[in-house]
């Protein structure tokens, strides 16, 4: 079963707080849409699927949230009409996964408890290396995109048309070490 747009955008909005907003702000900006497919052309299983992979690559730690939870899901829903790769990557990658859990529990990834679906994307990693790594560009993509995990992270945008922080004053002293080393290199 496919769903619309909307779904997409109200189920990532209940995946996570850091989803809501941006999620909440997309649905605002779609207006009536109730008839209009998920832009990443997924029905409820694939957008669980879709949840449980992308948090196998950047998973919750600490105070830093999962992939899910930070707005990824919106991020994706947002990107899918202007960049056809992505929707292609992860309906390539879900159908990978799918087949791996299959072929090595008999189970959907659904199903698999974490450490079953570990095994499973490392696997998928392993097999498919080319389009693991489109996946996970786009996932570190729509993850560090997100203004509440710069602030996790400590990293705060300057803007182009302003000055941004002054660098400290450089301290020769920090290369007396090295130069003190012998040369490992010839003179011509």
């Amino acid at each position: 079963m496919k769903i619309t747009r909307r779904e997409f955008l109200e189920r990532a909005a209940r995946q996570s707080l850091g989803a809501q907003l941006a999620a909440t702000g997309l649905l605002a900006a779609c207006g009536p849409t109730r008839d209009a497919p998920s832009g990443l052309g997924l029905d409820e299983d694939g957008i669980e699927r879709l949840i449980l992979l992308i948090d196998q690559i950047v998973p919750a730690a600490g105070d830093r949230p999962a992939a899910s939870e930070a707005g990824t899901l919106a991020y994706f829903e947002f990107l899918a009409p202007d960049e056809p790769a992505l929707s292609t990557t992860i309906a390539d990658s879900l159908e990978a996964v799918e087949a791996i859990s299959r072929e090595q529990s008999g189970l959907g990834f659904i199903a698999l408890g974490a450490d079953q679906r570990l095994g499973t994307v490392r696997a998928f990693e392993a097999t498919s290396p080319a389009l693991f790594d489109r996946l996970r560009t786009f996932v570190y993509e729509g993850y560090y995109l997100q203004p509440s995990v710069w602030a996790l992270m400590g990293y705060d945008p300057y803007p182009t048309s302003e000055a941004g922080p002054l660098m400290e004053a450089f301290d020769p002293a920090r290369l007396d070490r090295v130069r003190g080393q012998p040369r490992l290199y010839t003179e011509i």
